[in-house]
This record gives C-alpha cells, sequence and structure tokens, in this order.
C-alpha cells in the first residue's frame, strides 16, 4: 500500500510540473522565430535597396540629369517598389531630347539600367504672324527640342564628338505663334502641316538634285492669298519658298513640288539658263503651275 501511495504521489507530482515546462518551451520557441523573422526583414529591407544605377546612350545630357529627371535615389528606392513605366514616364516628359527609354531592372544585383535613345536636331523652324516670332529647334518628327528668341542659338548645333549637325531652316509664315510649353511636345496641328510641306520639299531636292542640298539656305511655307488656316487642309492652298546660295528664289505650289522642281532644274541646267544665270539671281522662278514657269525680276510670289 505504501509503495502504490507513494507511486501515486510521484505521479500527481509529474503532472503538475509537465504545464510549466511547456509554456517554457514555447515562450523560448516564440522568441527563436520573433527573432529569426525580424532578422530575415531586416536583411530583407537592406538587400533590397537599390545600390547601383547605371545609364547608357546619352549624348545631349549628362548621366546626373537625367538621374535627376527619373527621381531614383541609391539606399533609398526598394527594388521591388520601381515602376518601370513610371521612370520612363518621367524621363521623356522631363527631358525633350529623350525619345524612347529603355530600362532594365535586377533584384539579385540591386541594380537598375536606363538605356535612352535621343532625337537629333533636324530643323529650325520659325513661326511668325505679323511681329511675333518663335524659334524652334525640332526633330523629324517635328518634336520640339529648345525654343528660342534668337535663331542663331539653335542653329550652332554640335553632336558630342565636336562635329556639326546639318540643321535646315524652315518658316511657317501667316500662322499664329503658340505661347504654351512647347519643349517635348510635337508641333501643333497645322505647323506639322506645313512643317511636313518643307520637308516634302527638301527631301524632293536631296531625292532629284542631290548637289542643290548643300546649297539650300531657308525653305518657306505660307498660305496663299485668300486661303486661311480655319479652310480644309488642302497643298494647292499653300506657296512654298526655296532660297539657294547661287540659284534664284524658288516658287512651287505644295501640290506640285516634284514637277516644279523639275521644271526649275531643266530650265537651270539648259544652255540658255546658264547664260543667264548671273542676271536672274535676283529674281525669282514661279513654278507654281503645271504647265508653266515664271521668272520675275522681283515679287513676292502671292
Amino acid at each position: 500500500m505504501i509503495n502504490t501511495e507513494a507511486h501515486v504521489d510521484f505521479s500527481l507530482t509529474a503532472n503538475k510540473q509537465k504545464p510549466k515546462f511547456k509554456i517554457t518551451e514555447l515562450v523560448i520557441k516564440t522568441f527563436m522565430l520573433s527573432f529569426i523573422v525580424l532578422s530575415i526583414s531586416q536583411y530583407t529591407f537592406n538587400v533590397l535597396n537599390l545600390k547601383k544605377i547605371s545609364i547608357v546612350g546619352s549624348q545631349h545630357y549628362s548621366e546626373n540629369e537625367i538621374l535627376q529627371a527619373s527621381g531614383l535615389d541609391l539606399n533609398r528606392d526598394k527594388m521591388l517598389e520601381l515602376s518601370l513605366p513610371e521612370l520612363t514616364e518621367k524621363i521623356k516628359t522631363t527631358l525633350s531630347y529623350i525619345k524612347d527609354v529603355q530600362i532594365a531592372k535586377r533584384n539579385l544585383g540591386r541594380s537598375v539600367e536606363i538605356s535612352v535613345t535621343e532625337r537629333l536636331p533636324y530643323a529650325v523652324v520659325e513661326i511668325w504672324n505679323q511681329s511675333e516670332k518663335e524659334f524652334l529647334l525640332v526633330d523629324i518628327e517635328g518634336y520640339v527640342l529648345k525654343c528660342s528668341t534668337n535663331p542663331k542659338k539653335l542653329l550652332d548645333i554640335h553632336t558630342a564628338d565636336g562635329a556639326n549637325l546639318l540643321v535646315f531652316r524652315f518658316i511657317l509664315a501667316k500662322m499664329s505663334s503658340n505661347r504654351n510649353p512647347r519643349e517635348g511636345k510635337q508641333l501643333t496641328e497645322y505647323e506639322r502641316d506645313g512643317f511636313l510641306i518643307c520637308k516634302q520639299v527638301f527631301d524632293k531636292i536631296r531625292e532629284q538634285i542631290p548637289e542643290w542640298v548643300s546649297q539650300v539656305g531657308v525653305i518657306t511655307v505660307e498660305l496663299r492669298t485668300g486661303s486661311n488656316l480655319m479652310m480644309e487642309f488642302n497643298k494647292h492652298n499653300w506657296s512654298v519658298i526655296v532660297r539657294c546660295e547661287g540659284l534664284p528664289q524658288i516658287w512651287l505650289s505644295a501640290d506640285l513640288i516634284q514637277n516644279g522642281l523639275q521644271k526649275v532644274e531643266n530650265l537651270i541646267r539648259s544652255n540658255q539658263m546658264h547664260n543667264a544665270t548671273n542676271q536672274m539671281l535676283s529674281g525669282y522662278l514661279d513654278a507654281r503651275f503645271e504647265n508653266v514657269l515664271y521668272w520675275g525680276e522681283e515679287g513676292n510670289g502671292k
């Protein structure tokens, strides 16, 4: 009986102590798990910090200018939080020369590579209406790269290696100057119409009479008398003046560019024109009509 009671007493003691052991063990395990979770969180927080930014493809802008436009900040931005479309839009809307942006994000390397494609200056566009004038440096698609009140500053364009770019001067006459912010935006609809006509004239000169390319000075496009911008776009309503060094002014109709240039070329190449070139330099050749070519000593071509 004594042994049995002793056994019973021992069992009761064991049953009373066992829950305390389990609680202590649970507390220890919980503490260790929390420590591990916090350590992993802290490590993840640090390891996902942006550590490196590389920029390629830029000639007009410095790396620092592109970095500022992106808004990226080393050791502050988190790799998982970066929005590539948002970064792309920031750079393109802030920097007018940027045409396209490609961004590669490497989480393991904690790095971002920004590759940019820049727009190249193509022409200085002068837009005037009465006394107002606006000078815009544009690319071949009519996107405004830079504005200035001094056209000479826009014409003095250099590449990164110091070589001059060939930039043409187009004048869009009888158009209202736009005073809204322009850089990074495309020309307005009517401005693009005039710009594309000038571009078409130059392209045709390069195609038909390549030896004239280096002589082209200014190409002016304006509405003919009696036409206005509110009318539906019609090339026949636009006149083009081409000023080339060593040649008389050439008047063309926007709907007969190729035909007009061909007539002028044939006349200038002829022996008769060759002998009379010096006499006619101060005048103009009006090739706006399909089957007729006029020469005038002075005139406004209207």
